[in-house]
């Protein structure tokens, strides 16, 4: 195979009418050849049924690329072993799913001693990762063929994570951390509730999208300049709001949503305004903060300012109104009367240089050992942005190593009886591509203590008023906010007191490419209609834990970053005093001790 001549190769392609000059294609199929260990006659039929397939694809150096990577890289995934030793799927789930506390979680996933000595080559995929390929490359690993073998998902684990050597060490820490006992009782005595703030998506409700409108779309990004309007009026006693664009040489007071004027980034010489269509007929005007001293901006806030617009061209800004936070929710009697443990992570949940599952397994020891009585547990947890799911080389259906994986979770934790949340992200493979997403598809006999919610969602726990996101929108907001002087204050909080001030879980506009709004789902289903107690915003931004008018705003962390490991958050918060009043104690924040540990 290794004397192969063009000749030969020609030859054999005219057969099917097929022909090649390109000596690039000639050198490609050559190596085709001696890699795959292919014949001459072997490497003509892949490339006529990969044509067929593809309605008759041409033959190019990039067709070529496109082969490898759907059809011919996976024959150096395919490890053979004896029959012996090799377990059926069935066998695989069942060791998954082994309640024996020696057996490592996810044990069909992770490789045997030997396996560990060599890992299995692959070709690396150099073409950009698109998110189409990847939900069609799913379609094909749920066929019934790849669905007959064995778990393909094992890898070598990541030298990397398992070196890590400051496990369990405490890297933030808010509140009283050394006067409360960080082990809870389990046995799922909280009490979980979804819809009570704010609607949610309901069991039988039909999630369709992609059928936005473009005047739906304009509606709902009036109504957030029209709703936040009123509620700038009424905390800062405007008595009249403007029209943006009409001269006037008096001073006055418009309100209206931060934007640019180019598709550039935002800067202080680029800052725009656009009105409501009932207030300034939807016009937009440039705006000018030389005179303002202190501000922070970005695409998509709605403000109020007071100014001069002498011309009607440009509007002198000289005070400007940020948002308005919501009220906090009246905690109910039974939610006060004991201690709440609650433990936080989010994906993803494997080092990004292997698909084993060693951080999952050893945060489902913390849980083992720690007994919380609620687990929230933030996706993705197959992530589209892993090397494996690029290359499409796990071997089994995005669905079904998903099932796998959150059964593995429920069983191994069912001995402690924690209530166990789990909220979807936008780089999940398997799942929805929309925000909001709906939540994940419902188990067969799920237990009573599994919720699956949405993302964005607000639940409550024992009373406590949660807000939750799994998309990163402090990365988001970073990259486009603008703030004078530079460096005053804590950006970090600013960011987070940016999305609870604008009542919304994501209030930029335009979003961030990876970020596909509806924005019909959007205005049902991603405003925040209180103030949160507890406010969890996982960010690959540095940790955090922050108290923000009033609320406790959580960052924590990444379960792996990269190759290594990352942190996870566990939070107690204290019963109220008996003497309190419940309707009036809203100061969750004096009560909630916050620790953000390395996995």
């Amino acid at each position: 195979m290794t004397n192969i001549s063009e000749n030969e190769l020609s030859e054999q392609f005219e057969t099917f009418g097929v022909t090649i000059d390109d000596p690039d294609v000639v050198d490609k199929l050559k190596e085709f050849c001696i890699v795959y260990k292919l014949t001459v006659e072997d490497c003509v039929a892949e490339w006529i049924a990969f044509s067929t397939t593809h309605s008759g694809l041409p033959i190019n150096a990039d067709t070529l690329d496109q082969l490898e990577r759907e059809s011919l890289g996976k024959r150096l995934n395919q490890v053979k072993t004896p029959s012996s030793q090799k377990p059926t799927t069935q066998q695989s789930y069942q060791m998954l799913l082994d309640d024996d506390e020696s057996e490592d979680l996810l044990d069909a996933y992770t490789p045997g001693p030997k396996a560990r000595q060599k890992r299995v080559l692959t070709t690396p995929d150099t073409s950009s990762s698109k998110r189409t390929p990847l939900r069609e490359q799913n379609k094909m690993d749920a066929s019934p063929a790849s669905s007959s073998g064995s778990i393909s998902l094992s890898s070598t684990p990541s030298q990397k994570y398992s070196s890590r050597s400051k496990s369990g060490e405490v890297v933030a820490s808010f509140g009283p951390v050394t006067t409360v006992n960080w082990e809870g009782s389990g046995l799922g005595q909280c009490c979980v509730t979804r819809g009570e703030m704010s609607p949610c998506v309901q069991k039988a409700e039909k999630y369709k999208y992609m059928m936005q409108k473009i005047k739906r779309k304009a509606e709902v990004l009036n109504e957030v300049i029209e709703d936040m309007s009123k509620m700038l009026q009424e905390k800062y006693s405007i008595e009249n709001v403007a029209h943006l664009a009409l001269p006037i040489q008096e001073s006055e007071t418009i309100v209206g949503r931060i934007c640019c004027d180019s598709n550039g980034r935002l800067n202080a010489q680029s800052v725009m305004m656009e009105g409501s269509v009932e207030s300034s007929a939807g016009k937009q005007t440039a705006i000018s903060l030389a005179e303002v001293k202190a501000y922070s901006l970005f695409p998509g806030q709605v403000v109020a300012m007071d100014g001069v617009n002498s011309a009607g061209v440009k509007f002198v800004a000289s005070k400007i109104y940020p948002g308005v936070m919501g009220d906090f929710q009246p905690m109910c009697q039974s939610g006060g009367q004991r201690d709440v443990n609650l433990l936080i992570a989010a994906g993803p949940f494997s080092p990004s240089d292997a698909m084993s599952l060693e951080p999952l397994e050893d945060l489902v020891r913390v849980i083992k050992k720690t007994r919380p009585d609620a687990c929230i547990l933030i996706g993705p947890f197959v992530d589209v942005e892993h090397s494996l799911v690029k290359e499409g080389s796990l071997g089994e259906s995005y669905d079904r190593i998903f099932n796998d994986i959150i059964q593995a979770i429920v069983k191994k934790t069912e001995s402690v009886g924690c209530e166990l949340i789990f909220q979807p992200s936008l780089r999940d493979a398997q799942h929805h591509f929309v925000y909001p997403q709906p939540p994940y598809p419902e188990m067969k006999n799920q237990p009573k203590r599994v919720h699956f919610i949405a993302e964005p969602e607000m639940i409550s726990i024992n009373g406590v008023t949660i807000a939750t996101t799994s998309t990163d929108v402090l990365f988001h907001l970073s990259r486009e906010e603008i703030s004078c002087p530079p460096g005053s204050s804590d950006r970090l909080g600013r960011l987070v007191r940016h999305i609870l001030t604008q009542r919304n879980f994501y209030p930029l506009y335009p979003p961030a490419e990876e970020v596909p709004v509806d924005y019909d789902k959007f205005s049902r289903f991603a405003k925040m209609a209180c103030a949160p107690h507890l406010f969890i915003c996982p960010s690959r931004l540095r940790f955090f834990v922050k108290e923000i008018e009033g609320a406790v705003c959580v960052n924590p962390g990444l379960l792996t970053s990269g190759q290594v490991g990352g942190t996870y958050a566990r939070l107690v918060i204290k019963s109220q005093d008996s003497g309190q009043d419940s309707k009036t104690d809203h100061s969750v924040a004096d009560r909630t001790a916050v620790e953000i540990v390395r996995i």
